[in-house]
C-alpha cells in the first residue's frame, strides 16, 4: 500500500512541474485603414501567433467606457474576420474591422485556446481526477493553466 501512494505521489509532482507551453502569445498591430467596396472605411489589423502550438481564436471590438473597458460582447455588423479558424504557430492572421461610429476610443482584443498536447490533457485528466476525489488544493497545483488567453490590439480613436 505505502508503494502505490509513494508512487502516485511521484506521479503528481512529475506531471504538476511538466512544463507546459501554453503560456504563449498573439501580438496584434494596426495596418492602416481600407476603404471597402461598400464605401465603409475598416481598420485592418495583423496578428502573429506566437504560441509554440495551433491556437482557435475569436477576434471582439471593445469600446471605452466609464469606469475602463467593458466586458466585451458580440456586436453584428461591426466586425468582419477576413481570416478564421485554427492558426498554426508562426501564422500571420488579418482582420477588418468596421470603425465605430460613435466617438470615442476603442480596440479589438482576440481570445484564443491553445490546443491541448499529450501531456496538458494528462494533467487536465488528473486533476478532474484529484477534484473528484476531493483533493481540490493538489488538483490547482497539477493544473493552474487558463484555457482562454487575451491578447488587446492598440487603443484606436476615430
Amino acid at each position: 500500500m505505502l508503494v502505490v501512494v509513494a508512487g502516485l505521489g511521484v506521479l503528481v509532482i512529475t506531471v504538476a512541474f511538466m512544463s507546459s507551453d501554453r503560456a504563449g502569445k498573439i501580438s496584434i498591430g494596426f495596418v492602416g485603414y481600407v476603404e471597402g467596396s461598400n464605401g465603409v472605411t475598416y481598420a485592418k489589423f495583423v496578428g502573429t501567433n506566437f504560441n509554440t502550438r495551433p491556437i482557435h481564436y475569436d477576434m471582439r471590438m471593445q469600446r471605452l467606457a466609464l469606469p475602463g473597458w467593458p466586458t466585451a460582447s458580440r456586436q453584428s455588423g461591426m466586425i468582419d474576420v477576413l481570416d478564421w479558424g485554427p492558426a498554426q504557430p508562426g501564422e500571420d492572421l488579418v482582420w477588418l474591422a468596421r470603425i465605430p461610429d460613435e466617438a470615442g476610443p476603442w480596440r479589438i482584443y482576440v481570445r484564443y485556446d491553445t490546443y491541448l498536447g499529450r501531456v496538458d490533457r494528462g494533467r487536465m485528466w488528473l486533476a478532474d481526477f484529484l477534484n473528484r476525489h476531493k483533493f481540490v488544493r493538489t488538483a490547482r497545483v497539477v493544473w493552474t493553466d487558463r484555457l482562454t488567453s487575451v491578447a488587446y490590439g492598440p487603443e484606436m480613436r476615430k
